[in-house]
């Protein structure tokens, strides 16, 4: 917490220095209040030049970012851009260190909410309230494999295979409730292959399959929420 000012507590000592800055009470001890002319500075040490991290913090947001060209983020934590944390224009949270993650949902205004992102060199993993987000692997910044959002509920939102930074394979998305929404094969910009849609009853909606360069091909089959096949 800042205990009435912002010096570090953790042997590296780090203090920084604050700009139009004002201290009021916290979820934890108090808080520093920021306006959009504040900022907290601490001076460039080898101590912040980590290649894994964990960022996280506590947030009361009275209000989303606006602002042109390079205003229109409400910075977290930025480290020269080597890593960092920051709130969009739409109120979702990006966590970015050589990679980068944004939630799909805004943060919430006018309450106490804690973010967290975690970054190995290798997974990363972004975190609101302590509920797990977003998590997937990275290679050379580009993210690569299995890739998985969750809903606010804890369950699984989708899974997207990447291969170099772009959707390539098998992919899923889910409803709230946990059953399948649609599943198919993305070939970087395209369907591929067998697609299938389900209603959010469980019941088949959509089933037909996609030539390799993406365009419908042969029977097409449609159906009602009952199951009966649509005319």
């Amino acid at each position: 917490p800042f205990d009435g000012d912002t010096a570090d507590a953790s042997p590296n000592q780090l203090d920084a220095i604050a700009v139009d800055t004002s201290f009021v009470a916290g979820p934890l001890g108090q808080a520093v209040d920021l306006v959009s002319t504040s900022r907290l500075e601490v001076e460039d040490d080898s101590a912040l030049d980590v290649d894994k991290i964990t960022l996280q913090a506590w947030v009361y947001l009275r209000a989303y970012p606006t602002g042109g060209a390079g205003r229109n983020r409400a910075m977290v934590v930025n480290s020269n851009l080597q890593y960092g944390l920051w709130i969009n224009p739409a109120g979702t949270l990006t966590c970015w260190a050589l990679a980068s993650a944004t939630t799909n949902a805004p943060i919430p205004l006018n309450t106490w909410t804690h973010l967290a992102c975690t970054y190995d060199e290798v997974n990363m993993r972004i975190y609101v309230d302590g509920q797990l987000v977003e998590e997937g692997r990275y290679t050379n910044s580009k993210r690569i494999g299995l890739w998985k959002r969750y809903w606010p509920n804890g369950k699984v939102m989708s899974e997207i295979t990447y291969q170099m930074g772009r959707p390539r394979g098998a992919y899923k998305t889910y409803y709230p409730s946990g059953k399948v929404e649609e599943q198919g094969s993305w070939d970087l910009d395209r369907n591929t292959g067998k697609f299938q849609r389900w209603h959010p009853n469980g019941q088949l909606a959509q089933d037909f399959t996609f030539t390799p360069d993406g365009v419908r091909d042969g029977e097409q089959k449609y159906y009602h929420e009952n199951g009966q096949l649509a005319v």
